[in-house]
C-alpha cells in the first residue's frame, strides 16, 4: 500500500502512548521506548481508512456516551501528547 493510504506508524503509536497508558508507565524510559515500538509495528498494518474510519465512529458514539468517555484531566493528556510528539 502506497504510504500517503498509511498514518505514520511511530507518529500515530506516539499519539496514542498516553491515551492508553498511564504516566508512571511511560515514566520508564525503556518500557515507553518498547510500547512504542509494539504500537508502530501494528499501526504499520492498520490503513489510514480504517484509523479515519474508527474516528467518525467515536465522534457518533461520544454524544450519547458522557461520562464514559469525559477525560477526567484533559489538560494532562494533552501535555502528555505534546510531550511525546516533542520527544520523538
Amino acid at each position: 500500500m502506497p504510504r500517503g493510504e498509511r498514518g505514520e506508524p511511530e507518529a500515530v503509536a506516539r499519539l496514542v502512548l498516553p491515551w492508553m497508558f498511564s504516566a508512571e508507565y511511560l515514566a520508564d524510559e525503556g518500557r515507553r521506548e518498547r510500547t512504542a515500538r509494539g504500537l508502530a509495528a501494528t499501526a504499520a498494518r492498520v490503513p489510514a481508512s480504517t484509523l479515519v474510519r474508527a474516528a467518525a465512529g467515536m465522534r457518533r458514539w461520544i454524544p450519547g456516551a458522557g461520562h464514559a468517555v469525559t477525560l477526567e484531566a484533559p489538560a494532562a493528556v494533552t501535555d502528555a501528547i505534546r510531550a511525546q510528539f516533542e520527544a520523538g
